[in-house]
């Protein structure tokens, strides 16, 4: 099969990247937004009814809630798909060789798998999205500061496991998929036990602050499927047409 150019890998990676923000900006309009403003309504509520406390804290919003639910929200998953299409081919290109013997579908989809696993689901389950009602603004440095660490310490853990993996699996005499998931599973669970907990407690209704994590994994689940789906699409589609018998009799 015939590897894709740099400038290729980009054209595809920001095509899937765009498709995959609009469609989950979608998602998260008619889904999540609901959710976002009851979270809003309750932490007014607190507020009205503890001015003095609140007001240490309160700060004006520097756009409007109305812009945040239209043209932030599209703005936002935009900027989001077109910056991870830029790392995606950074990382994409030069592994593209290895991933050839699984397809360009299969490929593309396995890549963006294992960026999901590494940047989305192993730092939501230590640290979960949480609703504007939950979280204290005196530590959210704090905050900010582990969720990177840990995002770091996942996406190199997850490197290291699928570059040894291979080797044990050899070594071994298993299934490379299968010492490749085990490691995964065992370093990320490991990591999640040791890092520090949130600082903030839970203030919010459990079921608000339950219904607003599950939709922001589920679409960030949806952004990376169809982010791989449409990228693995389109390099298939390439492929196929460097093998037609069009192609191979110009060459």
């Amino acid at each position: 099969m015939r590897e894709l150019t740099l400038g290729r890998v980009l054209l595809y990676a920001v095509i899937a990247g765009l498709t995959a923000g609009l469609l989950v900006t979608l998602f998260h309009a008619i889904i999540t937004e609901p959710v976002i403003d009851q979270a809003i309504v309750l932490e007014e509520q607190r507020a009205a009814q503890n001015p003095t406390a609140e007001a240490d804290h309160h700060e004006a919003p520097i756009v409007s809630r109305e812009f945040q639910k239209s043209g932030g929200l599209v703005i936002g998953y935009l900027f989001y798909g077109t910056t991870w299409a830029l790392i995606f081919t950074l990382v994409f290109f030069p592994l593209q060789s290895r991933l050839a013997r699984f397809g360009p579908w299969r490929g593309a989809l396995l890549l963006a798998e294992l960026v999901w696993w590494a940047i989305i689901l192993v730092p939501f389950i230590k640290y979960p999205a949480n609703p504007p009602a939950v979280g204290d603004p005196e530590t959210i440095g704090y905050r900010q500061c582990i969720y990177l660490t840990l995002l770091v310490l996942s996406a190199g853990s997850t490197v290291l496991v699928v570059w040894f993996g291979g080797r044990l699996a050899r070594r071994w005499r298993r299934p490379t998929w299968l010492v490749v998931v085990a490691g995964l599973l065992v370093v990320g669970a490991t990591l999640v036990l040791l890092m520090p907990p949130n600082p903030d407690p839970i203030t919010a209704p459990a079921d608000l602050v339950f219904n607003f994590r599950i939709r922001s994994l589920l679409g960030l689940t949806l952004f990376w499927a169809i982010f791989g789906a449409v990228f693995g699409w389109l390099a298939w589609r390439n492929a196929r047409r460097a093998t037609s018998p069009s192609a191979v009799a110009a060459s």
